[in-house]
């Protein structure tokens, strides 16, 4: 492989914003999970549904924008195994880390062959641990997408991935259109097979392939008025998206906006005003990219093993919502800066990041 046609292109803003929104992320679950906050900051938190498909509209543009740049079919298909390859290594190795909490659980409240089989299902349909399905999700994804992109146009792409956006929705944030109806009895089935629309195909491929169509656009220069230019519409579609969220909550008791429908455009919009945004290098967003998928996988270290393995302490720190907010997130953070640290003297935790 030409290694050199591989150098990256730094695209600080994005390591920037990837760094922020693992942080919302790591804010909206302690908020869900062991927080009392305000109503309006609860909120404010469910803007984390913005950070999924933006990471992964980031991860399609970042492999098609490498990929693009090489010439031969083969170079492109064995870094494409190689990206598919790391993808799966380290979320086995997550998984493994994470498969001693469900052994602890097995152990303290009780092992049977049902709770085995259960969590067997959800390994192969969905993930092995709660919030780490973002990657095996990516890897489908990217494959998927990889795919398409080899034997349809760009258009016949656009039409599929529509489709399965649109089947993702009636499955998730738009169910209750399709609940009562025959439609309905079909996702019904799915869902027990499945369990989520909120997966590799349904929820990743679209923003992937959008990803995809960023990175053939010419390169961006960033600039003030490239950045107002996209920055206007993706606040216009962001409060379309607020709206949406209250519409279908006051009217339907929909909670989950993961795969709505203003989501789409303000997640273009957004990469675009953040990629016209000029940062010049320095060590700090060097960090910010290293750092927003460790602090990913890592968070539920602190939201739910540890807590579970010395509920006292835990229990302690977290009591007071703002101070165990603060906690969690620098206790995150300051592992993962810890866990990059000694990746450089131990090459195999490279593997798990």
């Amino acid at each position: 492989m030409n290694t050199q046609k591989l150098t990256r292109k730094n695209y600080w803003s994005l390591d920037v914003a990837k760094f922020f929104c693992a942080i919302l992320i790591i804010s909206a679950h302690f908020a869900s999970e062991w927080g009392n906050f305000p109503t309006i900051i609860d909120y404010a938190f469910s803007l984390y549904v913005i950070a999924v498909p933006f990471f992964f509209c980031c991860s399609g543009f970042l492999f098609f924008k490498k990929l693009n740049a090489l010439q031969a079919k083969e170079e492109k298909k064995k870094y494409f195994i190689q990206y598919e390859k790391r993808i799966w290594i380290m979320y086995g190795l997550w998984s493994a880390v994470y498969f001693i909490h469900v052994v602890y659980g097995w152990v303290t409240k009780g092992f049977s062959f049902m709770k085995l089989l259960r969590y067997l299902h959800m390994a192969v349909v969905i993930q092995t641990y709660s919030t780490i399905w973002f990657l095996p999700a990516l890897a489908i994804g990217i494959a998927v997408t990889y795919f398409l992109v080899t034997k349809f146009s760009k258009r016949q792409i656009i039409v599929i991935s529509t489709l399965l956006y649109i089947f993702g929705m009636l499955g998730y944030t738009y169910y209750f259109v399709v609940e009562n109806t025959p439609i309905g009895g079909f996702y019904d089935i799915y869902l027990i097979a499945f369990k989520t629309t909120r997966n590799g195909i349904f929820n990743a491929v679209p923003f992937i392939f959008m990803g995809y169509i960023i990175a053939l656009k010419d390169e961006i220069i960033p600039s003030i008025k490239g950045f107002f230019k996209y920055a206007i519409p993706a606040g216009i579609s962001l409060v379309l998206l607020i709206a949406e969220a209250f519409v279908l909550k006051l009217k339907f008791n929909v909670t989950g906006m993961d795969i709505g429908i203003f989501i789409v455009p303000f997640t273009y919009f957004f990469i675009m005003a953040v990629m016209h945004i000029d940062l010049k290098e320095n060590k700090a967003w060097l960090w910010c990219r290293k750092l927003s998928l460790l602090i990913f996988v890592t968070q539920r270290l602190f939201l739910s093993m540890l807590p579970e393995f010395f509920p006292s302490i835990f229990e302690k720190i977290y009591a007071n919502s703002y101070i165990g907010l603060v906690a969690v997130i620098g206790m995150t953070i300051a592992f993962s800066v810890i866990f990059v640290l000694l990746s450089n003297k131990v090459k195999f935790l490279k593997k798990m990041m």
